[in-house]
């Protein structure tokens, strides 16, 4: 196993504060967007549960 003090790939891991907030926003931004894409499938081709829960938020939403 290499030693990382002395890697050449050592650059490519070691981030700064910046770039690892910059990291999560991205992150955050693709897991909030497959989560709309999903809801948005089950919203639409519902199961029986979920078409009770889609007319139930109909009425009291």
């Amino acid at each position: 196993m290499a030693d990382f003090h002395s890697s050449t790939h050592r650059a490519k891991w070691i981030f700064t504060p910046q770039q690892l907030v910059e990291k999560f926003k991205v992150a955050n931004q693709r897991a909030i967007e497959t989560l709309e894409k999903v809801w948005e499938r089950l919203w639409f081709n519902c199961t029986p549960f979920l078409c009770a829960y889609k007319e139930m938020f109909a009425a009291y939403g």
